[in-house]
């Protein structure tokens, strides 16, 4: 080969293979960063959507115990009742307080007295509380315990009456940190949670929570732009330029950000996840060493065997596709299992004989188990408390192919009970036949407990409302009868409050004596939403007519339309017949009392004829 044609077939493959390893090693690199956009995208998605589920699992929970009349009236059984919701919840808060309308605390578990009475309406969040009277998640700030946490208050209401809020505090550092975690990739991976006004909820960094993110990046006009599409609540994926230090040297610092918001009642935050790119190309390294060795064999055989080239750079691509598909196989792989081990639900398979075949890592922690080597094989019938549980299920998949949230109760290796709920459905083999059950089971204990809360307090209301003295009621505003209880229908002569609902459709003509009585009342109630001591009369069913006294009130919607009232009925029969009674008896005494004095007055006028005649007739006055 002539000097100045093998200069050009050198610098032809030196140019050549200069090209393939930048067109390889940048491709690497832009699937790299794809990669890692998703994966971060992926682990910020199910941070975000745990601290939702977190918040939004702890507000009704709140909404339930400010709905329970006891907690209302903050009574002795109400603060028993917090303290209970303290204690199913203390591994995830710091404290429950009662407050009242004017931002006082009147009860708090566990600070106690120490508290009780402090004035907390300063607070930004409480003072939005007490404004809009609806619920609210607060920023980070200093408790007056001395902590920095995040509070949730819940606006309590008797009636229509706002008396103030229930709340919890949260140490938002420590319930970040469990979902925040595992959402950093390499050795400078970052995550931070910013709220909607710009306030840093959550930082590794120390110091910096509880402070505005714009005093955090003041330097670096690069991240402003992101923290502006943060702020908007938008989703996405960016890059900026940061500096760091090395050896008193500051270099330049390419970070990959994802970002997406985190919707937390009426409000949002966003969470931010952030990785060096210097993190990504120290993963990239050894695959650069072997496409710069593959380069350097490809130049020495190329110039020694040029008519090979071609064929070897086939080769090459089709080796370095192959090697990809593989790597994306792995990381698919390895984000499954990653996505299945930290599954919060247990997931399992069962053979047709009702063993385990397979469960998640989950499965031991829901039923305390300690290997799985305890589980596979071994019955399903063992986590059951009753086992006839497990055989209405099997009779359920049977008649429909699939249970969806069957609640049973189960049991765990230690014997203690707990409820569940299931979703389970028949697993096929490849012969479209029935080889045993796959599902997914949840713990709902809690669930259970705010149930049965709830089930309680309705039963209390409701052995108040049918035992009443007086009769209660609700119609709407047209006159049909909505709700009443067992004195309304005992006043009313119905056989039962299910009667009244049944067949009064119109009060005016059914159970008032005169509908025009009853439209006074009405205009009485739309003028003044309220009537105290309205007393008309009633007809009763066998057509007695009765005396009676409302006490009512107008309940109109969120648009001030009226829609129906309700109040209290007193039976006043008795007394006023009593009123009618001395009422005609006196009106008797003064008509006789009339006569006389019209005798008395005739009997002097007569006594004084006499007198005149007597005078007239030359004798003395008979009369004085």
């Amino acid at each position: 080969m002539k000097r100045g044609l093998f200069i050009l077939v050198v610098i032809t493959f030196t140019c050549l293979c200069a090209l393939l390893f930048q067109i390889f090693y940048n491709g690497a690199k832009i699937d790299a960063i794809m990669n890692l956009n998703e994966i971060q995208l992926i682990e910020a998605k199910q941070a975000a959507r745990g601290l939702e589920i977190f918040f939004t699992n702890r507000t009704n929970s709140l909404k339930a115990l400010s709905k329970i009349d006891d907690v209302i009236n903050n009574n002795a059984d109400g603060k028993k009742d917090i303290n209970i919701f303290y204690e199913v919840h203390k591994s995830q808060i710091l404290a429950i307080t009662r407050i009242d309308e004017y931002g006082k605390i009147i009860y708090n578990f566990p600070s106690g007295d120490k508290i009780i009475g402090k004035d907390i309406s300063g607070q930004n969040h409480v003072q939005e509380l007490i404004q809009y009277k609806k619920p609210v998640v607060s920023d980070v700030f200093q408790s007056i315990q001395g902590v920095s946490a995040i509070a949730i208050h819940i606006p309590v209401f008797k009636g229509s009456e706002f008396k103030g809020s229930i709340g919890i505090l949260i140490n938002f550092e420590s319930l970040a940190k469990n979902y925040l975690e595992a959402v950093k990739n390499g050795k400078t991976g970052n995550a931070l949670i910013i709220s909607r006004n710009g306030t840093i909820i959550y930082s590794p960094t120390s110091g910096l929570i509880g402070k505005s993110v714009y005093n955090d990046i003041k330097d670096n006009a690069s991240l402003l732009p992101i923290i502006k599409k943060m702020q908007l609540g938008n989703t996405g994926t960016a890059e900026y330029m940061s500096n760091k230090i090395i050896n008193k040297t500051v270099y330049n610092d390419k970070k990959h950000v994802v970002y997406m918001p985190i919707h937390i009642g009426d409000t949002f935050w966003s969470i931010y996840v952030s990785t060096s790119e210097d993190d990504l190309l120290s993963n990239l390294k050894l695959f650069r060493n072997k496409l710069l060795f593959i380069m350097v064999i490809i130049f020495i055989f190329g110039i020694v065997f040029s008519n090979y080239g071609i064929n070897a750079i086939i080769i090459l691509k089709e080796e370095d596709k192959r090697k990809k598909v593989e790597e994306e196989l792995r990381k698919s792989e390895s984000r499954f299992r990653n996505i299945f081990n930290n599954l919060q639900d247990a997931y399992f398979e069962t053979n047709l004989d009702g063993t385990f075949k397979f469960a998640s890592p989950s499965t031991l922690r829901l039923y305390g188990y300690d290997s799985m080597d305890e589980i596979i094989g071994k019955s399903a019938t063992n986590v059951y408390a009753n086992a006839k549980d497990r055989t209405k299920l099997l009779k359920k998949l049977d008649q429909k192919g699939k249970a969806v949230d069957y609640v049973c109760e189960a049991k765990r290796k230690d014997g203690s009970k707990f409820w569940i709920s299931m979703n389970v459905q028949f697993r096929y083999n490849e012969n479209d036949q029935v080889s045993g059950t796959v599902g997914l089971v949840r713990d709902i204990t809690e669930r259970k407990l705010v149930e049965e809360e709830l089930k309680n307090s309705e039963a209390k209301y409701r052995n108040i409302y049918d035992n009443a003295v007086e009769g209660m009621y609700r119609n709407t505003i047209e006159g049909k009868a909505l709700e009443a209880n067992n004195a309304l229908a005992k006043i009313l002569g119905y056989e039962s409050p299910e009667d009244i609902v049944k067949n009064v459709i119109d009060s005016a003509h059914q159970t008032w004596l005169t509908p025009a009585d009853r439209q006074k009342f009405v205009e009485i109630l739309e003028e003044n939403d309220v009537v105290f001591g309205y007393e008309c009369q009633f007809k009763r069913t066998d057509g007695q007519v009765i005396w009676v006294s409302l006490n009512s009130k107008l309940v109109r919607d969120e648009n001030g339309k009226a829609i129906y009232t309700e109040g209290f009925m007193q039976d006043i029969t008795e007394r006023k017949n009593k009123e009618l009674d001395i009422e005609s008896k006196m009106k008797q005494l003064q008509w006789h009392y009339d006569i006389a004095m019209q005798r008395e007055l005739k009997m002097v006028e007569l006594k004084k004829e006499v007198n005149e005649l007597l005078v007239k007739a030359g004798e003395e006055k008979r009369y004085g």
